[in-house]
């Protein structure tokens, strides 16, 4: 427990006797770098899967995905999915731009629906 609190980290954790703090690591798995737009980035294979990709700053992020990064397979999600409001047209001007796009309502909040989604359509990318 002392070791935790001297060790300066804003969240840890006691296991076994041993001190656990939380670390991010990227990870891509089979990654692919995209066109010209990339700007160095790697995408995983298979869709990027953007949650609230139908709502204000989920359809903003879609665009620039497609259009400024060079993605051309798209999975938006959200609550309403195909039910949202104004969809069609978002899907039609992301297919304009080069883009496959398929639009899912599922509950992010959901992490057992969450997996089956990723596992079905073979997530290559997530962008939350």
């Amino acid at each position: 427990m002392v070791a935790a609190l001297a060790s300066g980290e804003p969240e840890a954790v006691v296991v076994g006797g041993g001190v656990r703090v939380p670390r991010l690591a990227r990870v891509v798995p089979d990654a692919v770098a995209v066109g010209d737009g990339g700007a160095g980035l790697e995408w995983g294979r298979g869709p990027v899967l953007v949650t609230g990709g139908t709502g204000g700053l989920g359809r903003v992020v879609a665009r620039h995905l497609v259009v400024e990064r060079g993605v051309r397979e798209l999975l938006l999600v959200s609550r309403r999915g195909p039910a949202a409001e104004g969809v069609e047209g978002l899907v039609a001007e992301l297919s304009r731009a080069g883009a496959r796009v398929s639009v899912v309502a599922c509950d992010v909040a959901d992490g057992a629906a969450v997996a089956d989604l990723v596992a079905r359509h073979g997530v290559g990318a997530v962008v939350h």
